[in-house]
Formats: structure tokens, sequence, C-alpha cells
């Protein structure tokens, strides 16, 4: 599977029916952060959500090279994040 195919299906994931079964991304890891600051006991932004689900991505690559979802997930994941840290403010753009 090339880069392009990856990418595609990476953001037909992210864009397409997602919000009926997930909720809004925005919303999600705003409530996912809230959640992740209380057990950690430390400050997590929403785009954090996304950068540590990203990475949780990365590590199961690490034991499953060829499963090509582990790679469109991440990629799903790191451009919803930095959506959201452009959009709030929370990064450089």
């Amino acid at each position: 599977m090339d880069r392009e195919k990856i990418l595609a299906d990476a953001a037909a994931l992210i864009t397409g029916d997602r919000n009926s079964t997930h909720g809004d991304a925005h919303e999600n890891f705003e409530r996912i952060a809230v959640g992740w600051a209380e057990i950690l006991r430390c400050e997590v932004n929403a785009h954090e959500v996304g950068l540590c689900m990203a990475w949780v991505k990365i590590a199961r690559t690490v034991s499953s090279p060829t499963l090509i979802d582990h790679y469109k997930d991440g990629v799903g994941y790191m451009a919803l994040a930095g959506e959201i840290a452009t959009a709030r403010g929370d990064a450089e753009k």
C-alpha cells in the first residue's frame, strides 16, 4: 500500500461518519483529557490526547508492523491533534 492510499484512507476515517459513532472529535478529546487529567493528576490538553493515541498506534506497530490500520489510525490521530491544537491556539501554525 502506498503513502497516498494510507493518507486517503486516514482522511476518510476522520472526516467520515465517525461523529455519529464517537461524537465530535474536539469534544471527545476534551472529555478524554478531563478524565486523563484526573487519573494522571496533571493537566492534559485535548490535542495531547491525539498525540497519545497516535503513540498507542506507534507502539502497537512494533508488534505488528504489517497491520496497515495502525498506520492509518496514527496518521488520523495526528491530523486531529494538529487541527485541535491550531484551532485552540495550543500550537504554532
